[in-house]
């Protein structure tokens, strides 16, 4: 009976033992069945502003460790994903120039081999999130950025100047110097937009909040069609600052005897190292422009912080030398200053030099001081006729620094400025030689 008894229980564990092994296989079994396979998600980083591939964007998966570098052409991997909903974060140095800090995509990822798309903004994207509805030009831009005052965070009400020199004709006096552009406001987080900015012209941006806070920019004719500038504002009992600089070569070396000045600053050279400082700068945001013999003319915007230096780095480039060109009908620039001598001879206006100009706190009031207060009804700047509607402005934007020399001729005025009454001829620092 025993041994019977001790047969039967020896199978009755048997089973039970097969029976558990049984449901364990089963269970693991449906375990992997049910568990998702990795994926691997590849995927490809576009700058759509350019139409081209971005390569050295960082992409990285929100609520994880797990990054990753496109290359070349773009491309950048994920291994081992689980299929589900994936945020993915897109950051690189173009979108940072565009001030957005980053670009999140959303994306469900399910099928083996994903291939997903991270992009910059087209140009179509942003002219309809900064412009509105309607087909961007093709020869135009978007200027935008933030207006911000120097211990007041950003400025909302500010105006916005955005404007560019175009020459129309006149039947009377020909070639004729017109300022076009407008102007917007800056909303309560200080940005402005300007929409329809030509790509071929200079333009320039003229940032003021009151009378005692003013900015003026210059860009350059560029392709880019999307292009920010933020602009710092000073204003009246700021301390003012200091710039400390350094004039390079495109080789990285020092330029010597490079001419540095701006708008209100004192003009300076730089040293056998190519070093210079700006002492006494006003806070906000300037601009510098420099000139060396055999170098192409180099502006810099630095934004001048109050009673501390900034440091700048300045890079120019060798001009190209063209193909000597005969012109005939206008005087080189060597000759201004004779022509110039010539007029004064004769006693039938009155003169004022770059000294006396830089001794008043703007324009108007170095011209007012030249007129005596009279009349002013024609405007010519470096050679070419200012319209009537923009005298005012043109007047308003001209620093004392900026003028190298004035005539202003109550009557009579030369015959190659109109001949008329009430004419003022401003020669710029630039229409002169050094």
């Amino acid at each position: 009976m025993q041994s019977n008894d001790c047969v039967n229980r020896l199978a009755f564990v048997r089973t039970a033992l097969s029976i558990t092994f049984a449901v364990a296989v089963a269970c693991t079994t449906a375990a992997a069945q049910s568990t998702p396979r990795p994926l691997t998600v590849r995927g490809i980083a576009y700058d759509s502003l350019h139409r081209r591939p971005l390569g050295g964007a960082f992409v990285m998966i929100v609520g994880s460790s797990r990054n990753a570098t496109s290359d070349a052409r773009g491309n950048f991997q994920f291994d081992s994903l689980t299929p589900g909903v994936y945020t993915f974060l897109l950051q690189h140095a173009l979108l940072d120039s565009l001030g957005l800090s980053e670009r999140a995509e959303r994306l469900a990822i399910q099928r083996p081999d994903e291939m997903i798309r991270l992009s910059v903004p087209s140009f179509a994207t942003m002219w309809k999130l900064e412009c509105g509805a309607g087909r961007p030009p093709s020869d135009s831009g978007i200027v935008f950025g933030t207006v911000r005052s120097t211990g007041h965070g950003v400025v909302a009400g500010a105006t916005v100047r955005v404007s560019w020199v175009d020459l129309g004709f006149s039947k009377d006096s020909g070639a004729i110097r017109q300022r076009m552009g407008g102007e917007v406001r800056t909303d309560s987080a200080g940005s402005y937009a300007a929409c329809g900015v030509p790509l071929s012209f200079g333009v320039r941006i003229v940032a003021l909040f009151d009378s005692a806070t003013y900015s003026r920019i210059d860009l350059v004719p560029t392709a880019e069609r999307v292009r920010r500038r933020d602009v710092l504002l000073g204003g009246a009992g700021v301390a003012n600052g200091t710039i400390v600089g350094t004039v390079r070569n495109a080789t990285g070396g020092p330029v010597s005897g490079a001419r540095i000045d701006g708008s209100g600053l004192r003009e300076v050279r730089s040293d056998v190292q190519g070093r210079f400082v700006i002492r006494d700068a006003p806070a906000g945001t300037t601009q510098l422009d420099v000139t060396a013999i055999g170098m192409t003319p180099t502006a810099a915007t630095v934004d001048v912080p109050t009673a501390d230096s900034v440091l700048v780095d300045i890079e120019v480039q060798k001009a190209t030398p063209l193909d000597t060109l005969k012109i005939r009908g206008m005087a080189p620039i060597r000759y201004r200053l004779r022509e110039i001598a010539d007029r004064k001879k004769l006693g039938n206006g009155q003169f004022m030099d770059s000294t006396q100009a830089e001794r008043h706190a703007d324009a108007a009031s170095a011209i007012a001081e030249l007129t005596s207060n009279r009349c002013v009804s024609r405007l010519w700047i470096d050679g070419l006729q200012v319209r009537i509607t923009d005298i005012s402005y043109e007047i308003r934007l001209l620093k004392p620094g900026e003028i190298g020399e004035m005539e202003w001729y109550q009557r009579w005025a030369p015959i190659e400025f109109g001949g008329s009454s009430c004419t003022l001829i401003i020669w710029t620092r630039r229409a002169l030689p050094h």
